[in-house]
């Protein structure tokens, strides 16, 4: 941890660790959340040095950064910069049905082909993005924040990883019979892909899961298609642009008739 912080910060991070652990009020879970965007970034306004905001790297990684560029951990406050954080969020009030319409929420961690919790026709809307084929390592890149929320999953339900496209085929087809049936009958759903590159093949992803539809249950009615050009958060995944990695999103609608 020292890679990325000052000791004197990593304590202070370890103490609120220790208080999210004791209290669960809202109030406190909110502050909790808002260290979480603060963990680690490219500038004076999160706790560690100079590093990515978008995923944890490794901490050897880090090391190699911090002797690249001359530089070392400073000590951060860190309640000044969550409180300058929460002032930013909340500058425009909350509606006043917020609370009314959040309490009614739910939050579960399941495998998408088991949603156990979720009743037969419970959902009127499903809108999901499957992981990435063979390029996003999920737990790796969340490792801090992982850390941070006392986050140990078990295999099952850990982030999937592809290494071939008929083992992500065979994982949208089984989802997409589950997403079928904790759908009610005409519900909608929308499932956002992208078009691989990987060298000069081209996978339009949109199309693998209209294919896997087949036989689930859910009806194929239109597709959305966005193209964009590369972000920063794509060179922290080495895509580069006509060789491999997203180049659009295509959000697939479905329609639930079983």
């Amino acid at each position: 941890m020292l890679a990325f912080y000052h000791k004197d910060t990593l304590n202070e991070i370890k103490n609120l660790k220790r208080i999210l652990s004791r209290d669960l009020s809202p109030e406190i879970q909110y502050i909790g959340v808002t260290a979480l965007s603060r963990l680690h970034g490219h500038s004076d306004g999160f706790f560690s040095v100079y590093s990515f905001p978008q995923i944890s790297i490794p901490p050897t990684a880090q090391k190699r950064n911090n002797e690249k560029r001359g530089i070392k951990p400073e000590y951060k406050e860190i309640k000044s910069r969550i409180l300058q954080k929460m002032k930013r969020d909340l500058k425009s009030p909350l509606p006043p049905f917020y609370h009314e319409f959040s309490g009614r929420n739910r939050y579960t961690n399941h495998s998408s082909l088991y949603l156990e919790s979720m009743e037969d026709g419970i959902a009127d809307l499903v809108v999901t993005s499957p992981p990435f084929l063979d390029k996003v390592n999920y737990e790796e890149d969340n490792w801090l924040r992982y850390w941070f929320l006392d986050i140990e999953l078990p295999d099952h339900k850990k982030p999937s990883i592809f290494s071939t496209l008929d083992a992500w085929m065979e994982f949208i087809r089984e989802t997409l019979k589950e997403l079928s049936r904790v759908l009610k009958s005409n519900g909608v759903c929308v499932m956002e892909v992208g078009d691989i590159k990987k060298g000069s093949a081209v996978f339009n992803l949109d199309e693998y899961v209209i294919q896997a539809a087949s036989a689930s249950g859910l009806e194929w009615e239109t597709t959305f298609i966005n193209d964009q050009k590369f972000t920063k958060l794509s060179n922290c995944w080495n895509v580069s642009n006509n060789e491999k990695g997203t180049n659009s999103n295509r959000c697939v609608v479905f329609r639930n008739f079983k």
